[in-house]
This record gives structure tokens, sequence and C-alpha cells, in this order.
């Protein structure tokens, strides 16, 4: 796993298949109208398209540059820190409410 890792990741450049491969294991838990995924946070855009595979709203992926600006869905930088992201968590996250059934 090891030397499968370090191909993956240095020699093809592609950190997200593994990530990837992950989400999509736990996605399929559920039926296939059900996402149990409501947002993804990373650090780089790997992350971002490791989450749009599994299927999470680009909207809800919020990407953390090293500077702690945040960013949302391969928009630009919105945030200056996680502390103003808390101040805003529920007017973001009520925007994506689904409707009870």
């Amino acid at each position: 796993r090891l030397i499968e890792s370090l191909t993956r990741e240095v020699i093809r450049r592609n950190p997200e298949e593994f990530k990837i491969e992950c989400l999509q294991q736990v996605r399929s838990l559920w039926p296939e109208e059900r996402n149990p995924f409501y947002a993804g946070f990373g650090n780089n855009s790997h992350d971002e398209t490791a989450y749009l595979a599994a299927g999470v709203p680009p909207a809800r992926i919020f990407v953390i540059n090293p500077q702690g600006e945040i960013r949302r869905g391969g928009g630009t930088y919105c945030w200056a820190s996680y502390p103003r992201l808390l101040e805003r968590r529920e007017d973001l996250l009520r925007q994506f409410e689904e409707p009870r059934v």
C-alpha cells in the first residue's frame, strides 16, 4: 500500500483518487437517492475534486488556504478566518436545508 500511495500521490500526482474511493464507499452504504454528505471541508483543489465526485454540491464545499481564508465551491476566497465562518454558519447552512419528508 505504501508503494501504491507514493505512486498515486507523488508520481501520478492524483492524491484525490484515494479520497474519492473512500467517499464513494461510504456513500454506497446509503440508497442511491440519499446523499450522506452535507458539506465538505478541505485544504486544496484535490479535496474539492473528491467531494464533487462524492456528490457534494459545489456551494457546500469549503477550501481553506494556508492563510486561513475560506472559499466556497470553486469561487474566490470570501472569509478571512474560521471565526468569520462560525459567525456566518447559520446563514450558510440554513440556505441548504432540505424539506423533511
